[in-house]
Formats: structure tokens, C-alpha cells, sequence
């Protein structure tokens, strides 16, 4: 990440706006914010995209034995829809609920990535909590992160109810 801040100056290696903004909700600071925040978002799913990926791979494989795999074989369906009917609906499912739990974490943030690029987010103010040992604060970010991940579950389990036929009530 250090060549597209430093060596090729694409984007700012720290901080959250430019010291020449004026904070408030105009289209300038609103850009430069996100200006700002590209490289730590960027950092954050490219640790996180690996592990999807590989949860793909592994429920694919699992399926691939599947009897219903088997006789769509057998039936004579093209590769095509066997992978997209068959597989790929079937497979996805567990990776909607990996990925709203990835999401629900995101808001807790990722305090490594955060101290590295100086951005003030939630794990840059968790870290700093935590070594000024000041607990009533870490509690509520705790909170609000454990918040999240549930939230984020429930949607989880609303989306997969409603893509699963098997899951809805009768």
C-alpha cells in the first residue's frame, strides 16, 4: 500500500481529511473523506477477500459429491447450469452469513489497519483506550461493536431465509 501513498503519490498515507478542509457536510469535505479513506478500505478487503474465496472453494468442493450434483449429471444439464443452479446457490448461502459477519465487524473496525494509516476510526480509539486503560470506554465500544455483529447476523438470517427455500415456513 506504501507504493500508491509514498512512491507514486496516488493517495494520502495518513489521516482521515486534508488540514486545509473545513469539516461539515459539503461535497468537498465529503470527497476528501473518502479520498482519505480508499487505502484503509482497500487494505481491509483485501485481508478479508482471501478467506471468502477459500470458504467458496471448500463448500464448492463439499458439494461437488452432493447426490443432487450427481443426477443433474446424470440428467444430462450442461456444466454451465450445473455450476450456477446447482452449485453456485448452493454454495453462496453460507457465504452470505460469513460476509454479513465480516460486515458487522467492520464497524468495530480493524485497529491494526487504523494506527497504520492514522485513521480515527473505532479500532484506532479502541486501541488507544485500551492503552490508557480507560474502561468505561472500551466497554461501549465493545458494545457497539457486539451490537453490530448481531445486527449483521440477523440480516444474515433474514437474506438466507429468504433465498432458501428449505428454511421458510410452511
Amino acid at each position: 500500500m506504501a507504493c500508491f501513498s509514498i512512491g507514486l503519490g496516488i493517495f494520502p498515507a495518513r489521516g482521515a481529511y486534508d488540514s486545509e478542509s473545513i469539516p461539515g457536510w459539503n461535497l468537498t469535505f465529503i470527497l476528501d473523506v473518502l479520498y482519505h479513506a480508499c487505502l484503509p478500505v482497500l487494505c481491509y478487503f483485501l485481508t478479508t477477500v482471501a478467506s471468502w474465496i477459500m470458504g467458496m472453494k471448500a463448500i464448492c468442493i463439499g458439494l461437488l459429491g452432493e447426490d443432487y450434483m450427481n443426477y443433474a449429471r446424470a440428467r444430462g444439464l450442461s456444466r454451465n447450469r450445473i455450476l450456477f443452479t446447482y452449485l453456485g446457490r448452493n454454495a453462496m448461502l453460507p457465504q452470505i452469513t460469513s460476509l454479513a459477519i465480516s460486515f458487522g465487524l467492520l464497524f468495530g473496525g480493524s485497529p491494526v489497519i487504523e494506527n497504520l494509516f492514522v485513521y480515527p476510526g473505532v479500532g484506532f480509539y479502541l486501541n488507544s483506550a485500551i492503552s490508557r486503560r480507560d474502561y468505561p470506554l472500551m466497554q461501549g465500544m465493545f458494545m457497539m461493536i457486539i451490537m453490530m455483529v448481531l445486527i449483521s447476523g440477523l440480516a444474515a438470517d433474514a437474506l438466507n431465509k429468504r433465498l432458501n427455500p428449505r428454511l421458510r415456513e410452511k
